[in-house]
């Protein structure tokens, strides 16, 4: 991995994960975040990566920095937040007591649910 980017495990089947991808990628105006699709992906993530598990990188988004710290789901979230600067005013507020605890939560709940929700079509 290049020593200046976060890596972004997402579900490439999914519609909704693509849309946030695709928006993401507007907001990374330095390219500081690397994309990487788990379903066409995965045999290079693992080697890569061996403590992942296929299942938790389908259930939330893992966000992998430079050093190999892993970060999921609404942390994940949080940590992109930090590196995108057109995110980064907002971050702070992502650490406000309680916050967390909601975001979490939410983050679980869409994650949970977008495989019989999410009506958005992958783009391709």
């Amino acid at each position: 991995m290049d020593a200046l980017h976060f890596q972004v495990l997402v579900d490439g089947g999914c519609g909704l994960c693509t849309r946030c991808v695709t928006w993401l990628r507007r907001l990374d105006r330095h390219q500081m975040l690397r994309f990487v699709d788990i379903t066409t992906e995965w045999d290079a993530i693992a080697a890569e990566h061996p403590g992942l598990d296929r299942e938790a990188c389908t259930a939330a988004m893992h966000v992998i920095d430079p050093d190999g710290r892993i970060t999921t789901g609404f942390d994940g979230f949080r940590t992109i937040a930090w590196v995108l600067t057109t995110l980064a005013p907002l971050a702070p507020f992502l650490h406000v007591p309680g916050v967390p605890f909601i975001g979490r939560r939410v983050y679980r709940y869409v994650a949970a649910h977008r495989t019989t929700t999410c009506t958005v079509p992958p783009r391709r």
